[in-house]
């Protein structure tokens, strides 16, 4: 907190919050004998994962081509590998994160930890492992609630999200039939339902297959029948709104990793759109927000 230069109150406030914190364990009506903890933070307090986003601030990396991704406590790290990579380092740029996490009193649960290989790998690349435990190697993990494969496909993420979007139409099927008006089973649509196939779209929904974007569709010509209204061009709206909101994000970011993909033309009106010889590419967020900045300058001239 000193190294960020917090007002010093506030230091001297959480201080006195997390030193001689007294806890106990109460199963039934019997209570454990109380004991004073000076580790760690409350559970459930509101500013638990700020502290502990402090607390690991200084845990970067400087090895090349890998990035760490932090959220709070789940943290995702990321390596590029070549043809002319050695292999036999690969543990290396591993036992760096574990290192720090020991000498910090972090420890790194095993059980939940997982690695996923993207594409073919260059090189044949051992299991990486953690103080002596092996790390299991998946097809597919899922990260802030997003399925991704190794493949990037987003079929198991579109089968995830399918699933729990059939669990919340029965409660719409409900609310029909109980008599609801058209605005709450409406409202109950756009924040439950329509809120889980948004989640993250921005990330997955130009990528998707055909087979996978039919299935997204078949959900919402379900929810469609039971509302008793067309939607499918209200989700298309959402998620250009949500590229529109990102993109805004990145451009008024300087510091965003994509900031700099965003290039004004010489009129200073428009950006450049990239140039792509993929079709996985052209449907990427990059591209497909540039294409929706231009059209909302347009709109407005």
């Amino acid at each position: 907190m000193i190294k960020f230069q917090i007002n010093p109150y506030i230091i001297y406030w959480y201080f006195s919050f997390l030193t001689n914190r007294v806890q106990l364990v109460k199963v039934n009506d019997t209570l454990s004998s109380p004991i004073t903890t000076n580790v760690g933070v409350p559970q459930g307090c509101i500013s638990s994962p700020r502290l502990f986003t402090l607390y690991t601030s200084d845990c970067t990396t400087n090895v090349p081509n890998q990035f760490l991704f932090k959220y709070s406590d789940d943290s995702t790290l990321v390596t590029l590998f070549t043809k002319t990579d050695d292999g036999s380092l690969y543990q290396n740029d591993v036992d760096w994160l574990i290192e720090w996490c020991d000498n910090n009193y972090l420890i790194i649960n095993t059980g939940k930890t997982e690695e996923v290989i993207f594409g073919k790998p260059p090189l044949q690349l051992p299991k990486v492992k953690i103080h002596n435990s092996d790390i299991a190697q998946v097809p597919s993990y899922k990260y802030l609630g997003v399925m991704i494969d190794q493949n990037l496909t987003w079929t198991d993420h579109i089968d995830f999200t399918c699933k729990k979007i059939q669990q919340r139409i029965y409660f719409l099927r409900r609310l029909r039939s109980l008599g609801a008006s058209a605005q709450i089973i409406f409202m109950f649509f756009t924040s439950v339902i329509q809120s889980v196939m948004l989640y993250c779209s921005t990330a997955w929904y130009g990528s998707l297959s055909v087979k996978d974007k039919a299935k997204l569709q078949h959900q919402i010509k379900i929810c469609s029948k039971i509302i008793g209204q067309p939607i499918a061009h209200l989700y298309q709206e959402a998620h250009n709104k949500s590229m529109l909101r990102l993109a805004t994000c990145i451009l008024n970011d300087p510091t965003h990793t994509l900031h700099q993909e965003y290039q004004l033309l010489p009129s200073n009106r428009r950006f450049k759109v990239p140039f792509f010889n993929r079709n996985r590419l052209k449907h990427s967020f990059i591209h497909q927000s540039t294409l929706l900045l231009n059209l909302q300058h347009a709109a407005t001239v």
